[in-house]
């Protein structure tokens, strides 16, 4: 851990490798591998979030128009349904379903747990854009192998320093659909199910986490409200007193 530090890897990514490692050496222990578990009890550092430049609808668009057109079809996906990058790369057409506009992801999720996420129009679009393929049980599969795509990374980076945006993740086409949910009233507890966490702390910490932008906007627009009403009540307040005057 101190060696991480000094190398300049942040809290979070220590703490996830401490989680790696707690569960090897557990497996260790119990395998008889060792006899002893000497970092059961190593407690997690303090992450510290920061905030990071929010991806907006225009900055995904231009890193979009940079890519290869199949590609461009699964980060269009992603934006739209808030799915992780292997849920999208293995999608299958079975986990389809157009007349219930939903889609089911299963067997590929993070948790291992199904869920289901709404089919919009705009989401439909990357899946109806790619033919079924005979043999090819996949929705968005490669021309030149037949097959899915294995990976997308490197005309994603490419795609980002062309745009002019190298700090955008993968990632942030999720939080995007996250922060959209949130920021039009969706209920975060149905946001962290259509996301699939285990945890609503984990939507709020990680993913929405933007959604207090919108919370500030709703607690402005109450406390002008009030004020407003106050000064009118004020206003009719002197015109009683002008009345009883009279």
């Amino acid at each position: 851990m101190k060696q991480r530090k000094a190398a300049g890897v942040d809290n979070a990514t220590i703490n996830r490798d401490l989680t790696t490692l707690k569960h090897m050496i557990k497996y260790a222990k119990q395998t008889d591998v060792i006899r002893r578990n000497r970092i059961r009890d190593f407690q997690r550092l303090k992450e510290i979030i920061r905030a990071r430049p929010r991806a907006m609808p225009e900055e995904i668009d231009r890193v979009v128009s940079h890519l290869p057109l199949g590609v461009q079809q699964i980060l269009t996906f992603m934006r739209e349904t808030g799915c992780r990058l292997q849920e999208a790369l293995t999608l299958k057409h079975n986990q389809v379903r157009v007349r219930e506009r939903l889609m089911v992801f299963t067997d590929n999720t993070k948790s291992g747990r199904f869920r289901l996420v709404p089919l919009t129009d705009r989401a439909l679009e990357p899946i109806e854009s790619f033919p079924v393929l005979p043999g090819c049980p996949y929705v968005f599969w490669r021309p030149q192998s037949r097959d899915r795509y294995r990976s997308i990374y490197r005309p994603f980076y490419k795609a980002r320093e062309a745009a002019g945006l190298g700090w955008l993740k993968m990632k942030d086409l999720r939080q995007y659909f996250a922060i959209d949910l949130a920021e039009n009233g969706a209920d975060m507890k149905d946001i962290q199910k259509v996301l699939g966490h285990s945890s609503v702390r984990t939507t709020e910490m990680y993913y929405a986490k933007y959604s207090p932008h919108s919370a500030a906007r709703r607690v402005f627009t109450l406390l002008q409200d009030r004020q407003q009403n106050r000064q009118k009540t004020g206003n009719s307040d002197v015109l009683q007193e002008v009345e009883v005057g009279k």
